[in-house]
């Protein structure tokens, strides 16, 4: 009778086990899916989303999950920012940081490789990365 137990609580253990991935599956394309559709509604895009289980303030609430967000803003600047979600609230970015702004062209003369500008340079040669390109006039 002994083992019968053993192996029922070993069964049950492993349900268990099963469930709570499941359900963390589950949890993790709802929250993606909810990331997305709010930077949609600012008009942003979503470049990925990672789950980033120890993020800033992943302490303080044990019920919300966190995520590193990459997204490109409506002005085309890139963004890095946590985001934490929880199953019944709703989408709290903290920690955004403009990583990159969007690059301006000045007019045709930008360098090919970094987009530096090269109004004015003679030298043929891109001051930023040292890629050959073509004189300015």
């Amino acid at each position: 009778m002994q083992t019968q137990e053993i192996v029922l609580v070993i069964i049950i253990a492993v349900v268990v086990m099963i469930l709570a991935v499941i359900s963390r599956i589950i949890a993790g394309k709802m929250d993606k899916n909810r990331i997305h559709r709010y930077l949609v509604e600012r008009g942003a895009k979503r470049i990925q989303v990672n789950w980033a289980p120890f993020g800033k303030g992943w302490s303080v609430n044990r019920y919300q999950r966190i995520y590193s967000v990459l997204y490109k803003d409506a002005e085309g600047r890139d963004h890095r920012a946590y985001c934490k979600t929880c199953m019944f609230g709703g989408v709290y970015f903290t920690d955004d940081i403009v990583t990159q702004y969007e690059v301006v062209s000045l007019g045709q003369n930008v360098c090919p490789i970094c987009k530096y500008d090269l109004a004015g340079n003679i030298s043929g040669t891109c001051p930023e990365c040292g890629n050959s390109t073509p004189a300015s006039k």
